[in-house]
């Protein structure tokens, strides 16, 4: 199919909520990465105004804590988000999953109203990595200034072994982000199904010949109230 058919007109599969924690998420293991390997974030925080003193390693902390709400946030909003953000939507039997893989490299397959099998598995990795990376940080501490801020709760040498943990599972879901954008540029240019606008704009298109799948979509403002929720929770339980 060119662009999945010659007839068809823009289906909404993702919501605003979906889409701001997508991004956010994104940008926040970017910089806990750029942070930690390349540095120079906090002079340009600096530059910027910012009168106080602070290090790329307080950037990367601050970071990670935006991570772990997150993944608070969308475990909680998987529950009871949208239509296609909630987990019961895109996480599939074994069997299902086996019978997409096996039309993995056939062109002309139907197009997911959201995540895809193998897809949703992506999503679970990535959000169990990306919060068991989150939380080891806490524990961790780099022999210099910065401690996490529950490294009281085992100790020092526990703590050691946690940060070593963290830089290995950090590792780890580095290459799941690798291999998911690999992912993206195979379904774009082989199997002519671009996801990534969907993820920006919310609608993909669908083609005229199939069912218009019956999707609803929470009010925003309930994403707000969950997000408010996991930052609380965050707060109450590390500080």
């Amino acid at each position: 199919m060119s662009e999945l058919n010659d007839m068809q007109n823009d289906l909404k599969v993702w919501d605003l909520p979906t889409r701001v924690f997508h991004w956010s998420l994104v940008f926040l293991i970017g910089l806990c990465w750029y942070t930690f390997k390349i540095g120079g974030v906090a002079k340009l925080v600096g530059k910027l105004g910012y009168s106080g003193f602070i290090t790329d390693m307080d950037i990367h902390f601050w970071a990670g804590y935006g991570v772990i709400i997150l993944v608070g946030f969308r475990l909680m909003y998987g529950l009871i988000g949208s239509t296609t953000a909630r987990f019961t939507h895109f996480i599939k039997s074994p069997l299902a999953t086996f019978n997409y893989l096996k039309s993995l490299f056939k062109r002309d397959t139907k197009p997911h109203a959201g995540h895809n099998p193998v897809g949703g598995l992506s999503v679970l990795a990535l959000l169990g990595l990306s919060g068991a990376v989150g939380v080891l940080g806490l524990y961790s501490n780099d022999d210099i200034l910065n401690d996490g801020p529950l490294l009281h709760q085992v100790g020092k040498e526990a703590s050691d072994h946690l940060t070593y943990l963290h830089g290995y599972w950090f590792n780890i879901l580095l290459a799941i982000v690798v291999l998911h954008v690999c992912a993206i540029f195979f379904y774009r240019f082989y199997k002519r199904d671009n996801l990534i606008k969907p993820m920006i704009t919310g609608a993909r298109p669908w083609p005229d010949d199939l069912e218009t799948p019956a999707l609803k979509f929470q009010n925003p403002l309930m994403a707000i109230l969950v997000l408010g929720i996991s930052a609380a929770l965050f707060n109450y339980v590390v500080f």
